[in-house]
């Protein structure tokens, strides 16, 4: 381990915030940095980073550390690879003693492989821009479109056809065959144009190589190693992650030069799967930095059968999605290339999944029979029933009935109802029966009374601002004033003990109201005795989301009968306009009483 003035060293030359903020989109909150924690799902953030004390807790999965320990965990590495890590981003030279990272079963330092690798780009690299045998490749690129500054930013290389060259490179720099091996044997790229694949702080873990004449297979990926992991690799993340942070969106796309030209003409907010076939893996790392996805995929019949497929797999993932529309037998990269105007366009004016998954699956259709509506109903229901939230099914409906134009949206709602029926077991209609036994109202008064008593327990709960309520918030007045006087109470005084806030509270209250207090009070500390502080918080996280998830659905129904009644008054710049501020309320993450229209 190092020595702590090394340690000290790192980390008076870097920022907690910068650092996290590289894996994930912070805000300012306060005196604080919050987001989406990256160890856990969830969709109220709840991860906070603090920057004078260089520390990150999670209030919702409570993990907690510097960080030395947030890189430990986020790159699933041991100590001294998270130092080298940190000392690379702080221009730290460590002592040869300190240098070697976490080993592999065979013995092989991860620090060894990022060598090679690096190694080999600068090789690749080298060639195409300096050497003869580039000449070709980067006529390709460029009749292609790609600037020599983008070749530049994303470190474009050439693997000539006999590659011995590479091979005496990197023994000359101390990598042994076993090294070179384990790292993805970079040497046997023959004849490719090489597009380095850099993880999210930089450091090459691998390659794909893109044949340049007729060459089999078109392209070439490095194979799985300790560093490359194709199923959850994301090309071009590194460059685009602060970009998608401040456009808090991110634009998918399929190959590298699609996603290079994106970037060059301003889309430096996408990403890309790099050939590979989009998986689960793929959309937990984009979720870490935005819930809100367009697809671009390519124009051909794949490519439409992978964005059917990428929608299916992202409704999962709870993210907001749209579709670019890429022209028939074509892709980003040539749309680009032939209009960058028409790219804006089409990026500006993206289309609901609703309508893109009609257009899809019945595109010569104008005005269905009922056998086709049913056909219809069958199709897409199965995808609105992959979102998760009821308004979310709602909002979907409502866009399906006037794409359709069914002017009853009870036809459709009812048409949903039953197909959803039909899919269950009755073992699960009697559980989800079961389930709903308990009215929502007597849900949210229990959730009140449970956040009032652990306050009492745990008053500093009160200054976690992800965890913030409103008075209006409450649906109970005696829960609604208790929360106030804890608040005010909370504010005023300097000695924030329970006992204080107990007596307080209950010389505030009428000599009527205290035996109620009472036995909130015991009830909770009952039920509290066995659980932890990080527990405790981890309940009263819950409850607040839970409080939170009803104002949001009656906002939700709120825009949905403004909707319906526009539409019965035949006002469409009315309907559209509630559509939009329906769509803008489904992306918020925090709502109070007062915002409900």
């Amino acid at each position: 381990m190092a020595t702590d003035p090394v340690i000290e060293d790192i980390k008076s030359k870097l920022d907690i915030v910068d650092i996290i903020g590289s894996y994930i989109t912070l805000k300012r909150s306060g005196t604080n940095y919050k987001g989406l924690c990256p160890f856990h799902g969830e969709k109220t953030p709840s991860f906070m980073v603090n920057r004078e004390r260089q520390i990150y807790r999670c209030f919702g999965c409570g993990e907690a550390g510097d960080m030395f320990q947030f890189v430990m965990k986020q790159e699933n590495v041991d100590f001294p690879n998270a130092l080298r890590i940190l000392a690379d981003r702080a221009g730290v030279i460590l002592p040869e003693k300190n240098k070697s990272g976490g080993k592999k079963s065979n013995g092989i330092e991860k620090s060894s492989l990022f060598t090679v690798n690096s190694l080999a780009t600068k090789f690749f690299h080298q060639v195409l821009i300096e050497h003869k045998l580039g000449k070709e490749a980067l006529d390709y690129l460029h009749k292609r479109g790609v600037t020599d500054q983008s070749i530049k930013d994303f470190v474009i290389g050439y693997a000539p056809p006999q590659n011995m060259a590479m091979q005496s490179v990197l023994q000359k720099y101390g990598m042994s065959q076993a090294m070179i091996r384990a790292a993805g044997a970079p040497e046997r790229f023959r004849d490719r144009i090489m597009f380095p694949f850099r993880d999210v702080i930089g450091q090459v873990v691998g390659f794909s190589g893109r044949a340049l004449h007729d060459q089999m297979p078109k392209y070439l990926n490095t194979s799985e190693t300790e560093l490359f992991h194709k199923n959850r690799y994301l090309y071009g993340l590194y460059e685009a992650k602060k970009n998608i942070s401040a456009q808090e969106k991110i634009v998918l796309v399929e190959g590298q030069l699609d996603l290079i030209m994106a970037h060059q003409v301003g889309t430096n907010y996408a990403v890309a799967t790099s050939g590979t076939a989009l998986t689960h893996d793929h959309l937990r790392v984009m979720r870490r930095y935005s819930d809100t996805l367009t697809l671009a995929l390519d124009g051909d019949t794949a490519g439409q059968k992978a964005t059917e497929r990428a929608i299916s797999l992202a409704l999962e993932h709870e993210f907001t999605i749209s579709v670019v529309g890429i022209p028939t037998g074509s892709d980003p990269g040539e749309m680009i290339a032939n209009s960058p105007e028409a790219w804006h366009n089409a990026l500006a004016q993206p289309m609901p999944v609703i309508d893109w998954l009609l257009l899809y699956f019945f595109p010569e259709m104008h005005k269905p029979s009922s056998e086709e509506l049913n056909r219809i109903f069958t199709t897409i229901f199965s995808y609105i029933a992959l979102q998760k939230e009821n308004v979310s099914q709602t909002y979907h409906l409502q866009q399906l009935a006037i794409r359709l134009g069914i002017k009853d949206e009870r036809v459709i709602n009812n048409a949903f109802r039953e197909w959803l029926d039909k899919q269950k077991s009755p073992a699960t209609k009697t559980d989800k029966e079961n389930e709903h036994s308990t009215t929502d109202m007597g849900d949210d008064l229990k959730r009140e009374r449970n956040i009032i008593g652990l306050l009492f327990l745990h008053p500093e709960f009160l200054v976690y601002e992800p965890l913030y309520l409103e008075d209006k918030d409450f649906t109970n007045a005696s829960y609604a004033k208790l929360y106030r006087l804890i608040k005010n109470w909370y504010n005023e005084t300097t000695t924030k003990t329970p006992d204080d806030l107990i007596r307080h509270v209950t010389a505030s209250l009428p000599k009527t109201a205290e035996q109620s207090l009472q036995k909130l009070l015991f009830d909770v500390q009952t039920s509290s005795d066995a659980l932890g502080d990080d527990q405790l918080l981890q309940e009263y996280t819950y409850l607040i989301q839970s409080i939170r998830q009803r104002l949001r659905d009656e906002r939700i129904q709120s825009f949905a009968t403004l909707i319906a009644q526009a539409e019965a008054n035949k006002d469409r710049s009315r309907m559209l306009e509630l559509m939009q501020q329906m769509q803008d309320t489904l992306k918020q993450k925090e709502f109070h009483a007062k915002e409900n229209p």
